[in-house]
C-alpha cells in the first residue's frame, strides 16, 4: 500500500471513529467516496432488487405502478433505505429509475383496464433477480443448545489410521 492508500485508510477510519448514532451512514458515505469504492452503490442496488421482489411476492402481481413500487418500498419496510434516501425525503421515481438503470430496467407503459400509468412488470426483473439475489435458503431453526446435533445410532465412519 502506496502512502496515498494509508492517508485514505487513515481518514477513513479516523471518519468512522467520528461516527454515532444516525451519523453513522454520513461516515460511511464519506469514507466510500475517499477510498473511491463502488460497492456502496452496488449493495444499495442489490438492495433495492430484494425489495422489488419482496413487493412483488408480498402483493402477488405480475405488474405495478411506479407510484405504487415507491409507496410499497416506502411504507412496507421501515428498516429499509428508501423512506429517507434522498436527504430524508422518499426515493423519487427519477432516483429509482437510477438505481434501476444499471441493471438494464426501465419503467414502461403498463395497461391496468383503461389506465395506462408508467411502472413495471415482473419479467422485467427476472435476470437482474437471477444474476444479483442470492436463492432465498431454507432457514432452520437451530437445536436447543446451539451445537451441531449426532445422531446416536453408530453410523459415524471409522477414520482410524
Amino acid at each position: 500500500m502506496g502512502v496515498a492508500g494509508f492517508r485514505v485508510n487513515v481518514q477513513i477510519t479516523s471518519a468512522m471513529r467520528l461516527a454515532q448514532g444516525s451519523h453513522q451512514g454520513y461516515a460511511t458515505d464519506a469514507a466510500l467516496k475517499l477510498s473511491n469504492d463502488s460497492a456502496a452503490s452496488a449493495s444499495r442496488g442489490n438492495e433495492l432488487l430484494a425489495d422489488i421482489k419482496a413487493v412483488f411476492e408480498r402483493n402477488g402481481v405480475t405488474r405495478i405502478t411506479t407510484a405504487d413500487l415507491l409507496e410499497a418500498l416506502i411504507l412496507d419496510d421501515t428498516e429499509a433505505p428508501w423512506a429517507t434516501y434522498n436527504r430524508g425525503k422518499p426515493l423519487s421515481p427519477r432516483q429509482l429509475g437510477r438505481l434501476l438503470d444499471p441493471y438494464g430496467i426501465h419503467s414502461k407503459t403498463v395497461r391496468f383496464g383503461p389506465l395506462t400509468p408508467k411502472g413495471f412488470e415482473l419479467t422485467q426483473f427476472t435476470d437482474a433477480f437471477a444474476r444479483y439475489l442470492t436463492p432465498s435458503a431454507e432457514v432452520v431453526a437451530p437445536s436447543g443448545n446451539g451445537y451441531l446435533q449426532v445422531p446416536d445410532d453408530d453410523t459415524t465412519p471409522d477414520i482410524s489410521f
